[in-house]
């Protein structure tokens, strides 16, 4: 009898449905699971269309329970300004929204020809529809109410003027994100400061107009902050390395994009003095980073062997091994995210950490390459024979079958701990497609320096290029289906690929009576389970985690 479950225990089942659609079908279903699916609905709330919360806001104000049920909140709703043609972000909105439901269509010709070319390339604005100021209001004075918010992101907007005090708002808050936004065009004086925020978590990537001001990167002064993202449009580590010169907070996990390594010479006229040397006096201020990450590139990176004592897991470019690796840090997790070195520089970094003994705790290995090389096999194999975790990424070339159906002799049997292998290939949409440039560009919300004589006007086009590979994309191709091709080079379409991998993968059980996971495609892994000891296939899942390190491989 379902009555006899309790409501607790319905309320854990529902949690765990990813997809709305089925929440909303658990909603339908009777009047108890209407009021426990309701709740869980509502846990996280999504305001990013100002005409989708016109039609909302009469319901969340009748039922006032639902103001202590949300826990996330995603703002992306930007509001109709006077300055609207001069702000990049919502330059091309076509719209303003009311709270009766009102449109007032936005009707500028003095802007046909800059709209008809950036349709042309492909290039489209992230608003499309702005609130009115009535509509703004109801908005801020609703989310104020919820009591119990734990999760705050702003999205693809720009920041309203009393963001400074908007966000002291709730005294729960753990995790403060600000993605593709405009800073406040006119922000109101506060005494509120942000060191005083409970949150435990901040992200900064993607500011548009005047990057990297001063008052945001305050943010990065909370006491209890353990997590902190910023991008080169905010660096947030230079808060701390600039007179007055605040202490910086016990983090953590610390995630830094830099520019690319084509953007460095143009965007980047002096990068020891403004960059690499304030990023290195910041992390020996901070003792207590256990996971440091460094996406895109960084030329050099020259730590003193007393900084970061407590590292326990990095990630970066390969110009930066030697000096984070090698020395006296111990790291058990180690990720190098290269694809534009060969393997000659990857195998002398292999040796550097050998000989100082970096890699003496060395547990996971997490390695992306730009073509598949045999060698590096015989490399890892020679340097770090005691790992219990290995995985290799590239994206162009694939290992012959014989090679894979040798690899459990040669290679991963004569490695004692290892239980995890992982060889695939990963190509994220959009990487090395000229075609796709507007679309990735606009995903960042940076113009194409090219298209400058056409925005020349608009505020913040002088932006850097977007990361080569992004977060979300890689992750995407790494653990779902983006890309198609085979991990073998040999196999025939008559023959499900599947079962061709399963029977390679049995020819290491000889070899390999360890190893418990093996994942030689993007989209599923084979896990050894059952009484049987049996390899069963399981699709793999995107880690959305926000907080997961790459030692989650």
């Amino acid at each position: 009898d379902l009555t006899m479950f309790p409501n607790e225990l319905w309320m854990h089942v529902f949690e765990e449905l990813d997809a709305p659609s089925d929440l909303a079908a658990v909603v339908r279903a009777n009047k108890r699971f209407k009021s426990l699916g309701v709740r869980v609905l509502y846990r996280h709330l999504v305001w990013s269309d100002p005409l989708k919360f016109t039609r909302n806001h009469p319901f969340l104000q009748h039922n006032t329970h639902l103001r202590t049920v949300v826990r996330a909140l995603t703002l992306g709703i930007s509001t109709a300004t006077s300055q609207l043609d001069r702000i990049e972000q919502i330059s091309r909105a076509r719209a303003i929204i009311h709270l009766s439901g009102e449109i007032t269509f936005l009707h500028r010709p003095n802007r046909a020809h800059e709209t008809r070319i950036l349709d042309e390339i492909g290039f489209a604005a992230t608003v499309d529809l702005l609130a009115s100021e009535n509509v703004t209001e109801a908005m801020y004075n609703h989310a104020a109410t919820f009591t119990n918010l734990r999760d705050l992101t702003f999205n693809s907007m720009v920041l309203p003027d009393a963001f400074y005090d908007f966000v002291h708002r709730f005294p729960l808050l753990e995790k403060l994100a600000i993605e593709n936004c405009t800073p406040p065009l006119r922000p109101h004086f506060t005494n509120l400061h942000p060191r005083d925020l409970p949150i435990t978590e901040l992200t900064i990537i993607g500011l548009r107009g005047r990057r990297d001001p001063r008052e945001l990167r305050a943010f990065a002064e909370g006491k209890h902050l353990r997590v902190v993202r910023f991008d080169w449009t905010c660096y947030l580590y230079k808060h701390f390395c600039e007179p007055p010169s605040p202490p910086p907070p016990p983090n953590n996990w610390v995630q830094g994009f830099f520019p690319t390594q084509k953007s460095w010479q143009s965007y980047v006229s002096e990068p020891h003095d403004q960059l690499i040397n304030p990023f290195a006096d910041f992390l020996v201020k901070c003792p207590r980073i256990a996971n440091l990450r460094i996406r895109n590139y960084l030329p050099w990176l020259r730590l003193p062997d007393s900084a970061l004592p407590h590292l326990t897991s990095y990630q970066g470019p390969l110009t930066t091994i030697k000096s984070v690796v090698c020395g006296p840090r111990r790291p058990k997790h180690l990720s190098v995210r290269d694809p534009t070195g060969g393997l000659p520089a990857l195998e002398k970094a292999f040796k550097e950490i050998e000989t100082t003994g970096g890699g003496v705790d060395l547990e996971t290995l997490s390695v992306f390459i730009g073509w598949w090389d045999d060698e590096i096999l015989y490399a890892i194999l020679h340097h770090f024979n005691n790992l219990k975790r290995l995985e290799i990424m590239y994206k162009e070339g694939d290992p012959t079958e014989e090679m894979v159906l040798g690899m459990g002799a040669h290679f991963f049997g004569r490695m004692p701990r290892l239980w995890s292998v992982r060889v695939f290939k990963v190509m994220p949409p959009g990487v090395d497609n000229v075609g796709v440039v507007p679309e990735s560009l606009c995903a960042r919300g940076y113009p194409h320096r090219s298209m400058q004589l056409t925005l020349g006007d608009l505020i913040g086009v002088d932006g850097p290029e977007r990361s080569e590979l992004d977060d979300a994309e890689f992750e995407e191709a790494k653990f779902g289906t983006a890309s198609s091709s085979s991990s073998l080079d040999g196999w025939t379409p008559e023959e499900p690929e599947e079962v061709i991998l399963k029977e390679l993968i049995h020819a290491w059980n000889r070899y390999c009576p360890a190893l418990r996971e093996i994942q030689l495609k993007a989209g599923y892994v084979w896990r050894r389970a059952g009484s049987d000891d049996v390899w069963t296939q399981r699709p793999t899942k995107v880690n959305r985690v926000r907080n997961a390190g790459f030692e989650d491989v």
